[in-house]
């Protein structure tokens, strides 16, 4: 359905290279994740490798991924194909130091999302967002979001920030341990899936438009730090004046395919990753 080559682990859509553990890599399964209690909100950046360790109950390792909503990755399409009775995406995709599942449902057969998962095809870098789940002793992720990977500079990103975070967080870091802009992260898309907030070409240092900013900026707010629901478009709207909702909806793309925000409570709240 949506084309592409075969899958050889030595090479990418970059000219080869990738991320490559020195350790061995089992897929050893689980019963279960290990409960650390209530969950951290933002996003944690992993490497297949790291996801593995916190699946298995032996290791004892990565309570830092166990412990948070939601995890992001940088990998390549290994295989995959679709359910059309159930609107679901099966991807394996791979990263140098091991495979993994990926679900994804798809919302609405627009030729918006249509044109955008085309784009998905073996041989092809993705960045994944979504949730760690087990369902019959299995482990996968629950994709929220997927997109194409075009700069192979946040491959190489990724997994220093999946590094960091990890050092970050185990050391008993507060909030998400995400690289802050200065840290030599590659520069945000500055147009939306919905064709852009209307300013694109006020682009910023921090790789963000005019639009994108005041919405991260509503998200990143200290009032709205402790909603652990998230908001709504329609809740950021109001905080906005003069944006319209079409305008919102794209910031929020934006800010989500770029790690900068989450859906929360749902599909439609969202919250920032800052905190």
């Amino acid at each position: 359905m949506y084309g592409g080559g075969g899958y050889e682990a030595g090479a990418s859509q970059f000219g080869g290279g990738g991320f490559v553990a020195s350790q061995n890599d089992n897929d050893n399964r689980s019963p279960g994740l290990k409960h650390t209690g209530e969950k951290r909100a933002g996003i944690r950046s992993v490497t297949i490798k790291q996801l593995k360790e916190a699946c298995d109950k032996h290791t004892q390792q990565h309570e830092d991924i166990q412990s948070h909503q939601n995890v992001t990755l940088v990998a390549k399409v290994a295989s995959m194909r679709d359910f059309s009775s159930s609107s679901m995406l099966e991807m394996m995709v791979w990263d140098g130091t091991g495979s993994f599942n990926v679900h994804y449902y798809i919302p609405e057969e627009d030729e918006q999302t249509m044109q955008k998962m085309s784009e998905w095809r073996e041989g092809v870098y993705v960045r994944v967002y979504g949730a760690l789940s087990e369902f019959e002793g299995n482990f996968r992720i629950l994709a929220f979001n997927v997109r194409k990977v075009t700069d192979f500079n946040e491959v190489t990103y990724h997994n220093l920030q999946a590094i960091f975070q990890h050092a970050h967080l185990s050391k008993g870091g507060a909030g998400t341990g995400l690289l802050t802009n200065g840290d030599a992260a590659p520069q945000a898309a500055a147009a939306g899936p919905m064709g852009g907030s209307g300013d694109g070409n006020d682009v910023g240092n921090d790789g963000l438009t005019h639009t994108q900013r005041q919405v991260k900026s509503v998200l990143d707010s200290e009032r709205h730090r402790e909603n652990p629901d998230g908001l709504t478009a329609d809740q950021v709207m109001a905080e906005t004046p003069g944006m319209s909702h079409q305008q919102v909806q794209a910031a929020l793309s934006v800010l989500m395919e770029n790690g900068h925000a989450y859906t929360a409570s749902d599909e439609f709240h969202y919250k920032s990753t800052s905190f």
